[in-house]
């Protein structure tokens, strides 16, 4: 099975996310090929989800860009982010991506000495988790109160966990064709959020970008069989992101949009 790969350590917030929305757009039903992405961000940057209104932000100490998929806001600085982009009738989305593509990036954590789990499994012996990835007791409860602002305040049921804390959670935007999920995790420790953790934390030593991507790469060839060949973007994909990258996510008016 045969992938495209991407790697960018250092890519600007707004052509991240035009690429993303990019292979999105133009994935080919007919090819079928899955490509992933493995991307940082420079400079450091806020995405917020589809639905979010851009004034609850509060601080601006980060510029703002609202993503196409939907979730709370990460704070990108230094951290580890990656897209996946699959048809829709692709074997790895049945039944479903989120479980198979965390699996992955725990397979990928391990790796690194980090015992990383989906918040159903560290949650099992405790309370049932509903589809929702709501704690039964107090589903009620969360669906009559507002969704915290950032990421890592919310849980679903695939997030994945070290020790209680989140370092994984990924949201998804669906086209006719294809859909794209995307998600990331903190390398170093994030002094503005403790409900995070991070790779370095928990493997207890000095990681950086380019571990991260090694070891998800073996951990993708291995979970699902992948032969990765390096990527470039069609001419369709590079100028529709050159497009999306001034005219979308470059102005206000979408990231500020609510």
């Amino acid at each position: 099975m045969k992938w495209r790969l991407f790697i960018e350590e250092r890519g600007a917030p707004a052509w991240n996310m035009a690429v993303d929305e990019a292979i999105l757009t133009c994935f080919d039903p007919a090819s079928d090929m899955p490509t992933l992405r493995m991307y940082g961000w420079s400079p450091a940057a806020v995405s917020i989800g589809y639905f979010q209104p851009a004034r609850s932000a509060g601080s601006r100490d980060y510029p703002l860009f609202r993503r196409i998929t939907g979730g709370g806001a990460i704070c990108h600085d230094g951290d580890f982010t990656y897209s996946v982009v699959v048809g829709r009738v692709h074997p790895i989305a049945k039944p479903s991506l989120y479980n198979a593509i965390h699996e992955a990036m725990s397979n990928a954590l391990h790796q690194m000495n980090v015992d990383a789990k989906p918040r159903w499994v560290t949650k099992r012996e405790d309370m049932p988790i509903n589809l929702n990835g709501e704690a039964a007791g107090n589903a009620r409860q969360i669906r009559e109160s507002a969704p915290p602002f950032l990421c890592s305040g919310r849980e679903a049921e695939a997030d994945l966990l070290v020790g209680g804390k989140k370092i994984l959670g990924s949201a998804q935007r669906r086209s006719r064709q294809a859909v794209l999920q995307h998600g990331s995790m903190p390398i170093k420790d994030l002094t503005y959020d403790g409900r995070m953790t991070s790779v370095c934390r928990e493997a207890k030593r000095e990681v950086e970008f380019g571990d991260v991507a090694a070891a998800v790469r073996i951990s993708f060839e291995s979970v699902f069989g992948v032969t990765f060949e390096e990527g470039r973007l069609s001419e369709e994909e590079r100028d529709l992101a050159d497009g999306l990258a001034k005219e979308k996510y470059g102005e206000a008016k979408w990231n500020y949009r609510r």
